[in-house]
């Protein structure tokens, strides 16, 4: 696990690049490449030399390419091999003329995963090292070695989220339908379409709602877990009663503080980022933090919550940046915060995460 540590500790220090005649310039472009370069090269070469048993489906998807190398592609959007989505399918196929060899195919995929966070960063971050730091040490970074189609998904929606944000309908629509390609349950992103155009009828019914659905949700759960027991899904719900709850709580105490600090300095924020933007960025951060409290007690809906508390890594940065005194102290305590999650993350992840090189 130490690789992991390393790994974040690398993305604090590496801010030196930003200093410069006696202060820190997150702003700098230049910079800002060159920091992210620093640091998702080395990412993606760790997630890429990774042994197949590192991540708890990795095998199972180098199995899904090496069948969708040898077979006739088939056009229907979720089909053969395993009933995996068309886009999934699709990027196989291609890979497969380039090698069929199974590290190759490592490789290319952590290649377009730490290529599209970087890019996500470099565009909607006010602080990349902060943006970094939190992805590594809130267990984002090491999500990604599981869920194959979902991180590639997920990827996609980051990218496309500025659609969203500057009320660009059919790329937002677009930008969801491919991440529906490779990962059909993407469409839950299409509950956002309204933020587009935001009233304070709108606002205030997308507050309330997750309530009524984490009500509903924790009713339901002995139902629920009667309808996963005969399926795959039935894993969750044992892993989240042998892994216990303290690394997601913390996370959830964190997702709520960021936004608590945001609605304490609205007044400031609303001065340097448009509605859109803080809006769309924070209901991100409230989804994925209501349903991080309901996958407490419903441990199924873990695979959902990853789709939504990645933006707290812009959300965060972006708000502390316009905060003065009090922007150390929050530094400060995430700074000593993250790698107590991220060390009780891996420790309940031993088994699929315990890293290993594929020589």
């Amino acid at each position: 696990m130490d690789i992991y540590f390393l790994l974040l500790f690398w993305s604090w220090i590496s801010a030196v690049v930003f200093y410069k005649d006696g202060r820190f310039y997150f702003q700098d472009v230049a910079m800002k490449k060159i920091y992210l370069g620093l640091n998702f090269i080395p990412l993606g070469l760790v997630m890429a030399a990774r042994d197949v048993h590192v991540g708890s489906d990795t095998l199972m998807y180098i199995n899904v390419y090496k069948e969708t190398c040898e077979a006739e592609f088939d056009w229907s959007f979720v089909g053969y091999p395993n009933s995996l989505e068309i886009g999934f399918r699709a990027l196989n196929k291609c890979l497969s003329f380039i090698s069929v060899d199974e590290n190759f195919f490592i490789l290319a995929i952590s290649v377009l995963l730490m290529w599209g966070i970087a890019t996500f960063f470099f565009r909607m971050s006010a602080n990349v090292c902060a943006s970094t730091y939190l992805f590594i040490g809130l267990g984002f970074y090491t999500e990604m070695y599981n869920t194959m189609r979902q991180q590639l998904a997920l990827v996609i929606i980051c990218i496309c989220i500025q659609y969203l944000i500057n009320g660009q309908r059919a790329k937002w629509l677009l930008g969801i339908i491919c991440a529906m390609s490779f990962h059909l349950i993407s469409a839950i992103f299409i509950v956002l379409y309204p933020l587009i155009k935001i009233t304070k009828t709108k606002f205030r019914l997308m507050i309330v709602l997750p309530w009524l659905g984490v009500i509903l949700i924790y009713f339901l759960t002995p139902m629920l877990i009667d309808m996963f027991v005969e399926t795959k899904y039935i894993i969750y719900f044992a892993m989240e009663k042998e892994n216990g709850p303290w690394g997601d709580i913390m996370r959830i105490i964190l997702f709520f503080g960021a936004l608590a600090i945001c609605y304490w300095n609205r007044r400031k924020i609303e001065r340097y980022y448009t509605k859109e933007e803080i809006i769309c960025l924070g209901m991100l951060v409230y989804y994925g933090a209501m349903l991080a409290f309901a996958a407490l007690f419903a441990p199924g809906l873990y695979r959902l919550t990853q789709y939504f508390t990645i933006f707290i890594c812009v959300f965060l940065p972006n708000v502390l940046r316009l905060l003065s005194v009090s922007k150390i102290l929050v530094y400060c305590m995430i700074f000593i915060f993250v790698p107590i999650v991220l060390h009780r993350l891996l420790t309940v992840n031993i088994s699929t995460l315990q890293y290993m090189l594929f020589f």
